[in-house]
C-alpha cells in the first residue's frame, strides 16, 4: 500500500500536527504493526515521539493528545517516548525496540 493511502500515517500526523508548538519534540515515527502493514483489526497504533527534556504536564498533554486522536480515529494510540538525551545519555539508543523503530518506523 502507498504510504499516501496508508490511514494510519494519516492518524499520525494528526498526532504530530497537534503536538507541534506545544511541546519540543524532534521526531515522529509511526511502527509496529500498523507500519509494516500486518496489523489486524484490534492492532493499536504505535508512534514513537524523540523530544526535549519534558515536564510532567508536558508528558501529559502527549497522553491526552494521543487518546483524542485515536478516539477520533477508533484506534488505540500508545506513544512511545524516548528524550533526545536519555538516548545520548543512556542505553536506550542500543535497545531493541529502538533499533526497530528506526529501521521499521515510517517518519511522520
Amino acid at each position: 500500500m502507498p504510504e499516501s493511502d496508508n490511514k494510519w500515517i494519516t492518524v499520525a500526523r494528526q498526532v504530530k500536527q497537534r503536538l507541534t508548538g506545544r511541546i519540543p519534540f524532534f521526531e515522529l515515527r509511526l511502527f509496529g504493526s500498523r507500519a509494516r502493514g500486518d496489523d489486524t483489526p484490534e492492532s493499536d497504533l504505535d508512534i514513537y515521539i524523540e523530544t526535549g527534556s519534558l515536564t510532567r504536564q508536558e508528558r501529559r498533554l502527549i497522553s491526552d493528545i494521543v487518546w483524542e486522536v485515536g478516539f477520533e480515529n477508533g484506534v488505540v494510540v500508545v506513544p512511545v517516548v524516548f528524550s533526545r538525551e536519555a538516548l545520548e545519555k543512556g542505553p536506550l539508543s542500543a535497545s531493541p525496540l529502538y533499533k526497530a523503530i528506526k529501521r521499521e518506523g515510517i517518519p511522520i
